[in-house]
């Protein structure tokens, strides 16, 4: 069986400041730590952060998926916070779908592993 992919609400996910609160991987869910952002341009700019590296770079948005045409990194993690980058760039990096619920983006990967995002504008 098919099913029909629905587009992703380009209006709602494009320019808005995202805020990290959870990250998902397996079973569970953990609180962030730093700062960490996500700015998806409507010009197919990217930019943000993992809570201690930022990154920049371009999208594209192919029926229901984001992917990053370029990704790069700027900065050094300190090592309490290496996994959340580690997480972070994972799901970001290699291709994403998005669900927009009121002001929260849920991102997820291929993986199953996931990201949770408060609109902070």
């Amino acid at each position: 069986r098919f099913a029909r992919v629905t587009p992703i609400p380009a209006a709602a996910l494009l320019g808005t400041p995202w805020q990290l609160e959870t990250l998902i991987a397996g079973d569970g869910a953990t609180s962030v730590q730093g700062d960490a952002t996500l700015i998806l341009g409507s010009d197919g700019s990217v930019s943000g952060s993992t809570g201690c590296r930022t990154f920049s770079g371009s999208h594209v948005i192919d029926a229901d998926t984001v992917l990053f045409t370029t990704f790069a990194m700027a900065g050094e993690c300190q090592e309490e916070l290496s996994d959340q980058d580690g997480l972070i760039v994972n799901v970001l990096g290699d291709g994403f779908t998005t669900v927009i619920e009121g002001d929260r983006l849920t991102v997820s990967s291929r993986g199953g592993e996931g990201l949770v995002y408060r609109d902070s504008g």
